[in-house]
């Protein structure tokens, strides 16, 4: 009984020994693969540094220039080769030559300057053309008035209501918008021979008032009477050949 006891015991120890035999087995190899691990990171790390490396070199050997592309890894340590730099380009190049400008530029410019030209020439025709016929149109009109008005006069009515001298026919209208049927009219208020029917030297610019015997002396004539009798004779074309008096229709006017 004491030989099965011991038997027992030996076995146990036996089985005891195995399984711990195999615990330490099993750490010996996770050791080990954390070990290469580690390794593979060491070489990794390696590998960069001395691709590092070559760069830095290149880049020496490119003289500063700024790069634009790198080397390709690869796991391979052979086949770690940096691939040529290229310096990156900072702007566009500029041509230095750069065409010829086309004669055509000029020639629009001048065809520009010719359509310019033009363009105030007809704008002078016009503006010249237009001033012709206006003035050919108040020509016109001043031609009609006239004969309007010679055929259209009519003896003086003293006193009556006017607002322009051809309403008082032969006379004129003064003041206070009255017809006057003398050619001057005596002692009216003037600032000029204007106010006086236009008869030369008529306004006393002293007192202020129509002088008609003056102008008439002034014009030659013994007196105011005698002047209008002479005007009433003589044929005119403009109020000067009537001393400055009004010209209607053909003979100056005298009554």
């Amino acid at each position: 009984m004491a030989g099965i006891l011991c038997t027992y015991i030996a076995f146990l120890f036996i089985i005891i020994s195995i399984k711990g035999q195999l615990t330490v087995a099993k750490e010996v190899v996770s050791s080990t693969e954390q070990g290469t691990d580690r390794s593979n990171i060491a070489v990794t790390a390696i590998s960069v540094s001395v691709y590092n490396i070559t760069i830095n070199k290149d880049s020496e050997d490119a003289k500063g220039k700024p790069l634009a592309y790198g080397g390709e890894f690869s796991k391979d340590p052979e086949e770690n080769k940096a691939l040529p730099l290229k310096p990156a380009s900072s702007h566009k190049e500029v041509d230095e030559n750069p065409p010829p400008k086309s004669q055509s530029d000029g020639n629009d410019e001048t065809a520009v300057l010719d359509d310019d030209s033009e363009a105030i020439d007809v704008s002078s025709n016009t503006d010249e053309k237009a001033t012709t016929s206006k003035s050919i149109e108040d020509s016109e009109t001043a031609s009609s008035s006239e004969n309007d008005e010679s055929e259209t006069v009519k003896n003086c009515t003293a006193a009556a209501e006017c607002y322009l001298d051809r309403d008082c026919g032969k006379g004129s209208c003064f003041g206070g918008r009255r017809c006057n049927c003398l050619g001057c009219p005596a002692l009216v208020s003037c600032s000029s021979d204007k106010d006086c029917g236009g008869f030369n030297e008529a306004c006393d610019l002293e007192k202020k008032i129509c002088d008609c015997e003056k102008g008439a002396q002034a014009a030659g004539f013994d007196n105011y009477f005698v002047a209008l009798s002479t005007l009433c004779q003589t044929e005119c074309i403009s109020s000067d050949e009537c001393y400055g008096l009004r010209c209607i229709p053909g003979i100056c006017l005298c009554q």
